[in-house]
This record gives C-alpha cells, sequence and structure tokens, in this order.
C-alpha cells in the first residue's frame, strides 16, 4: 500500500510532458518576443526581427533548460533543488547572454538587452507556471494503528 502512495500519477511526470511544457514556452514566447521586438524598437526589419528572434531563442533555451531541471529533479525525487537548479538557468542564461551580446554595437542599437528583458518576463511567467505543474506533491502515508 506505501508504495502504490507513492507513484506519480500517469502523465505528469513524463519525458512527453517536459517536450510539451517545452513546446508550449515556445509557442508562447514566439509571438511575445516579435511584439517585444517591435516595441523596443520601434521598428520592425530584418535585424530588428533577427535581434527579437535571438532573444526568444535565449530565453527559450534558459526556460527549457529549467523545465529539464525541474522535471529531473522531480523524477530523482529532489523537486526543491530541481526548481533551484532551474533557477540558475533561468536566470543565468539570459543574462550572461544579454551581457554578452549588448557588446555588439549593432545589437545594442536595437535595444537587445531590452528585448532579452521583456522576453526574459514572459518566460518567467509561463516557465513557473509549468514548473509548478510539473512538481508532484508528496503523499505521506501513515501507517494505520490496527
Amino acid at each position: 500500500m506505501g508504495q502504490q502512495a507513492n507513484k506519480t500519477s500517469p502523465g505528469r511526470g513524463s519525458f512527453l510532458t517536459l517536450v510539451g511544457a517545452c513546446a508550449l514556452l515556445a509557442a508562447v514566447l514566439v509571438p511575445a518576443g516579435l511584439a517585444i521586438g517591435w516595441a523596443v524598437a520601434q521598428r520592425l526589419d530584418t535585424f530588428v526581427l533577427q535581434a527579437a528572434l535571438l532573444a526568444v531563442g535565449i530565453c527559450w533555451l534558459a526556460g527549457a533548460l529549467a523545465l529539464a531541471a525541474a522535471h529531473f529533479g522531480n523524477r530523482a525525487g529532489l523537486p526543491v533543488q530541481g526548481l533551484l537548479l532551474g533557477i540558475l538557468f533561468r536566470m543565468g542564461l539570459p543574462l550572461a547572454a544579454g551581457a554578452a551580446f549588448n557588446q555588439i554595437a549593432p545589437l545594442a542599437k536595437t535595444g537587445f538587452f531590452s528585448m532579452i528583458l521583456g522576453v526574459y518576463l514572459c518566460a518567467l511567467v509561463v516557465e513557473t507556471l509549468l514548473s509548478v505543474q510539473m512538481v508532484q506533491p508528496v503523499r505521506r502515508v501513515t501507517p494505520t494503528a490496527s
């Protein structure tokens, strides 16, 4: 009985759930990134479009790595540690990429760091909701007095 209560519900911890969460994250970030790119640069030419899609790619990769950390942490029985590792990916990658790519003059002129910040905030909301859904509640089995 104790082992039965510790099993995860089907689908919540599967690899397909992780893939679906990453696909959903991409589906939200692409249109948001294009809107943010237009809002930041006040135009939407080829270079701004590429910069916006680069910001989306960076934030999607960070979010996908954070989702993977939450997924595998949960599968290993360490959900809190998985979420904390995910925070490192979610925050560190966009910050490092924004600082590095902002040194390139044409990207800096388009407001690339602001694009990353805007896409990051959208990704943060979506990825946090998806990560929390992945984490299984701990079910404690209390022994019954017989």
